[in-house]
């Protein structure tokens, strides 16, 4: 087990030991660390400088407020961390009573906690926070709608949504091929857009990096159906904060989109 050992000391009467007790008391600590390395129980450590060199952050009144040295007013403060490998916690004591630094002040030693399950869980919302999925059937084999997007000139007749229209600068429609191009809006504001194509499987699969703000991956995949081919859009924001901010927007351009791709199939 992993455990993470807080040793605390009064750094003032430190300060004013003799230089030779200070140095023995250092030598006999950073001995005893290495006998910790041998035998496989050091797994890293930093020694802090004082106290009064410190920040200390509080949230107050709606914002961050730093203060100087620590929040706890207190004769011993927080001189170092330790981060211990042992069997259990009575293990991890048997360990640090036998430090040197034990001498100089108190220590206190918890259980590392395992958060990969609560980090998990927290990717999973905000994967959920920031992708956008819809689904459309059409009246098409999966080949067809292929060629809607792999057409350029095609391509730019429905690509976006309602009213919008496609100049394309660049379209090297292969792995790791580069799509620029810019969407000019019914108001006449123009839009650039950088994209890379990450991967073309050919009647099935398209994913599309878009390297320009706001950055997203969008993956398009075709599954052939009785009555033609069930298209499933899903589209990837990096970050959840922007994701929330254009989900009004993204959600019925997205239906749009697909409006779009609907017709062109059926032209």
């Amino acid at each position: 087990m992993k455990f993470i050992c807080l040793g605390y000391i009064d750094s003032h009467a430190f300060a004013a030991a003799p230089v030779a007790d200070q140095q023995a008391m250092m030598d006999s600590c950073f001995i005893y660390d290495d006998q910790l390395r041998a035998n496989g129980h050091f797994k890293g450590g930093e020694a802090l400088q004082p106290p009064e060199t410190a920040k200390t952050l509080r949230y107050a009144n709606g914002r961050v407020v730093a203060t100087d040295g620590p929040f706890v007013e207190s004769k011993e403060q927080l001189g170092g961390i330790l981060i211990l490998e042992a069997r259990d916690l009575d293990h991890a004591v048997e360990l640090i009573s036998k430090h040197p630094g034990a001498k100089f002040g108190p220590w206190e030693i918890r259980p590392a906690a395992d958060l990969s399950e609560m980090v998990r869980q927290s990717e999973v919302r905000r994967r959920a926070a920031s992708t956008f999925q819809t689904m459309r059937d059409l009246a098409a084999s999966p080949a067809q709608v292929f060629a809607a997007m792999q057409d350029p000139v095609r391509l730019a007749r429905w690509w976006g949504p309602h009213g919008f229209t496609n100049t394309f600068d660049s379209f090297e429609f292969r792995p790791n091929g580069k799509w620029v191009f810019k969407m000019i809006g019914p108001d006449g504001r123009i839009y650039p857009n950088e994209c890379v194509f990450d991967t073309i499987d050919a009647n099935r699969r398209i994913v599309i990096r878009h390297i320009s703000a706001p950055t997203f991956v969008l993956t398009l995949l075709l599954e052939k159906t009785t009555t033609g081919t069930r298209i499933a859009w899903e589209q990837v924001f990096d970050d959840p904060s922007v994701a929330s901010v254009v989900r009004p927007i993204v959600e019925p351009s997205n239906e749009q989109n697909l409006d779009r791709l609907a017709a062109e199939v059926a032209r």
